[in-house]
């Protein structure tokens, strides 16, 4: 009965105390060692397997037996763990994290504290690994391409750049193709518009050349060129032929002057009368052609009709052009470079406007006025550009290259001035009839100076031949010449 107690209370303190149980198995097993039998060691009430007991020796030996079973222990854990590392970067993609706790695992069971503190090490880089080798997704696996030596690589590489530089110099040159087309248009529209300014400038210079020849840069030079006294010379005609509206001189110094009422006369510089020619219409406005020959309008009133008529010196006259379906009335008219500049008017809109022909009567261009109030009834060219005259005010608006300006060039205004007696002289100057009176206007338009006919009549037209002989025509049909240059 002692002995059964003693095994029952040896086998509840081994439950209670697996260390002890160990150690007992320890001894059982170098004891069958002696014996020459082996057995392996069982496991524990823990679970953990039981390390071999080495064999039996005496008391002053068993620490160095111990010292090497540590050792033993140790190298086995470094080969593991040390397999286990190869194993993980051949492979990275096997290693988890219950791979990880496992070796942890493994490592807290042992014995000693260095080979805890490696195999954490271990594990920290086995974790940077990992880190170093990523999953692998769809994409990374798509963009996956097979591996070539550095020559091909290289080679692709520098075939790579070249198709860059070669896009990129097709979109430089398409680039420099797009800027020049723009440059080129944006310089032709620059021309277009810097004629207008080139034009002006022509003008600003002749102006200038003219004031400097002249030397009339100031008020009292500009005066000093004409008479303070003229003397006026009356060129009688038989007879009443009505107003003298216009008055013109060819190329080689002949007069041609209209009366209203269907009559035209050619005279020399004298005043004789070479010929008369009788119309069909009356005859307002006129202009000379290059030939000598003469092309008139009706201006407005009674039974006037919008035609330009051409008058040879022979005295053919035909129709150069009919202008009925563009305007009501036609006035002043000028001939420049080939081409025929006529006033227009049209009834139904009140409008006036600029009509440009060629010498066939074919209409090339219409120039409107940016004011659609302004009235205009003569037109002259003066110092390199075609001017046309306001009704109201008697101020001067340039043709532009596309409509007759609403800015007037006249610096200086003058009242009671008849606008269609307007005329330019060999120095650039600007005449105008007003009443009795004579105003010249010099080539800047800015002087003014006023020359007293001591006439009875009302001057309406005026102009001057190749010998600086200033003419003009009266309301009641009477012409008049005179010297007023110096």
């Amino acid at each position: 009965m002692n002995a059964l107690l003693t095994l029952m209370l040896n086998v509840i303190l081994s439950v209670n105390n697996p260390t002890k149980d160990v150690f007992k198995r320890r001894r059982i097993h170098i004891r069958q060692n002696d014996h020459g039998t082996k057995k392996k060691a069982s496991l524990s009430v823990s679970g953990r397997r039981s390390q071999p007991m080495a064999k039996r020796n005496p008391k002053g030996k068993q620490k160095k037996i111990h010292n090497e079973n540590k050792k033993t222990s140790l190298k086995k854990s470094e080969e593991n763990t040390a397999h286990n590392l190869v194993f993980q970067t051949k492979e990275p993609k096997r290693l988890t994290r219950s791979s990880i706790k496992n070796v942890g695992n493994r490592e807290k069971g042992g014995v000693n504290k260095d080979s805890d503190s490696k195999l954490r090490q271990q594990i920290k880089r086995t974790r940077k690994s990992k880190e170093c080798f990523p999953k692998e997704t769809d994409k990374s696996r798509e963009n996956k391409q097979p591996k070539t030596s550095n020559k091909t690589s290289n080679f692709q590489g520098r075939s790579l750049a070249f198709r860059k530089s070669n896009q990129k110099k097709d979109i430089r040159q398409s680039r420099q193709a797009e800027s020049c087309n723009k440059s080129k248009a944006s310089k032709a529209s620059k021309n277009k518009i810097s004629l207008q300014k080139k034009e002006s400038m022509k003008l600003v210079k002749k102006t200038q050349d003219i004031e400097a020849s002249t030397s009339h840069s100031s008020e009292k030079d500009f005066t000093d060129l004409f008479f303070k006294k003229i003397a006026v010379q009356l060129h009688p005609i038989s007879g009443s032929l009505g107003e003298i509206h216009e008055i013109s001189v060819s190329h080689d110094n002949l007069l041609w002057v209209n009366y209203l009422y269907n009559t035209v006369h050619l005279r020399n510089t004298t005043g004789e009368i070479l010929r008369s020619f009788k119309l069909d219409a009356r005859a307002v406005f006129s202009c000379c052609t290059p030939g000598g020959d003469l092309l008139l309008t009706q201006g407005y009133g009674g039974n006037s009709r919008p035609v330009i008529t051409l008058l040879s010196r022979e005295g053919d006259n035909k129709v150069l052009a009919d202008l009925s379906s563009y305007a009501t009335y036609l006035f002043g008219i000028l001939y420049k470079d080939e081409r025929v500049y006529v006033v227009a008017n049209c009834a139904e809109s009140r409008k006036y406007f600029i009509v440009k022909l060629d010498m066939n009567g074919e209409v090339e261009s219409v120039y409107n006025t940016k004011n659609a109030h302004d009235s205009i009834n003569q037109i002259i060219f003066l110092n390199g550009q075609i001017v046309a005259f306001r009704i109201n005010d008697v101020d001067m608006i340039p043709l532009e290259t596309g409509a007759i300006s609403s800015v007037a060039m006249n610096k200086v205004n003058i009242r009671n001035a008849y606008s269609g007696s307007a005329s330019a002289d060999n120095l650039g100057n600007v005449i105008l009839g007003s009443n009795a009176q004579l105003f010249i206007i010099n080539p800047s338009l800015q002087l003014v100076h006023k020359l007293d006919t001591g006439i009875s009549g009302r001057i309406i037209s005026t102009a001057v031949d190749q010998q600086n002989q200033l003419w003009f025509g009266t309301a009641d049909g009477k012409l008049f010449s005179t010297k007023y240059l110096k």
